[in-house]
């Protein structure tokens, strides 16, 4: 929750002064692991493609950035030269490939290279695909000055997924990294380059902003912060995607009953596994499941975790309304801009 306030004083504070909105776009506890890539592309078609945003800025909630950068967050990027912001933090990001953290560039320049691929399942590979985009539509990624002294970021999250990633140990964190890394996008797998068949003009015109109506659902929307903030929780699956997670959950019951109504093996061992099955099956796992889908079109049905999540367990500050004008002007002004954050699925207990 540390992220929303920072950043609304960081921009009402921001010299030249700019109107602003702060979109946190957040995945629902689906099973799935968290896809920034399609929370980012859903955000951007409903909130920055409906309105007239000069810029839009891609940020990571676990990042805080210092107020020397306060400039270059408040004056939109030129036309085709999207703005690393994140790279000025060059203790940390060093490589010229990386685009993640933080993204400032045009909307339309955003829709040029059809947005983030939807199929980045876990951390990794969303930003260096992103990048890779935008290269292939002729943008040219800047960073702010190197001479720029103080610029930094807060870092909120301990954890350097790009060490567990590149360790021996990557194994035991599978459930929170992009397995395709090993399994077939980079040549070599974990240390190699995207495999140049996922950038044909086919796959890229295929993958992203373009069909992010099939790969996400809207389930709640809400605001505070007199409107500069807005809360969107996604469901983030395709009509493939449900129908597997529906098989699988049948198959498992299925497999739960067969062992639970004929018993095949003898021993401790088995006797041990009958007691795990007799168990599951009294937490009513032989049950059919109820639909995996919350009734959306009721917000009141969310659970208590989730509408804490969206309202961002805090009372709404009341702030002036966004000026209805905006300038659209490189050099300053009232640029309007959208601040675009991706959070982890909600988790229900």
């Amino acid at each position: 929750f540390k992220f929303v306030p920072y950043v609304v004083a960081f921009l009402g504070y921001a010299e030249p002064r700019c109107d602003f909105t702060v979109v946190v776009a957040t995945q629902t506890d689906d099973g799935r692991k968290f896809n920034r890539g399609r929370l980012l592309n859903a955000a951007f078609r409903d909130v920055v493609r409906k309105e007239d945003f000069d810029s839009v800025i891609f940020h990571d909630v676990d990042l805080l950035p210092s107020e020397e950068l306060m400039p270059f967050y408040a004056v939109p990027p030129k036309d085709g030269r999207p703005l690393h912001l994140a790279g000025a933090w060059r203790t940390k990001y060093r490589s010229r490939d990386f685009v993640g953290g933080a993204l400032a560039m045009r909307p339309r320049d955003f829709v040029k290279c059809n947005g983030f691929p939807n199929d980045c399942w876990g951390w990794g590979l969303d930003d260096r695909e992103l990048a890779l985009r935008m290269k292939r539509s002729k943008l040219k990624i800047v960073r702010p000055p190197a001479d720029l002294k103080g610029a930094s970021y807060v870092d909120l999250d301990p954890i350097n997924m790009q060490n567990v990633v590149h360790s021996d140990e990557r194994g035991y964190y599978h459930e929170y990294w992009n397995m395709d890394m090993e399994n077939g996008k980079l040549r070599p797998k974990i240390f190699g380059d995207v495999d140049p068949k996922f950038l044909r003009d086919a796959h890229v015109e295929a993958n992203g902003l373009s069909n992010i109506a099939d790969n996400s659902e809207l389930v709640a929307k809400t605001s505070e912060f007199g409107g500069r903030v807005i809360r969107l929780l996604y469901a983030l699956e395709n009509k493939r995607e449900r129908k597997e997670g529906t098989v699988a959950l049948v198959s498992a019951r299925q497999s739960l009953q067969a062992a639970y109504e004929n018993p095949m093996l003898q021993g401790p061992v088995a006797e041990a596994a009958m007691k795990q099955t007799r168990a599951l099956a009294a937490q009513g796992n032989l049950k059919a499941p109820l639909g995996r889908r919350l009734p959306y079109s009721n917000p009141k049905l969310l659970s208590p975790e989730d509408r804490f999540r969206l309202q961002g367990g805090k009372k709404p500050l009341t702030l002036p309304p966004p000026s209805s004008s905006s300038s659209g002007n490189d050099a300053g002004g009232a640029a309007a801009k959208a601040l675009v954050a991706a959070a982890a699925p909600v988790r229900r207990r």
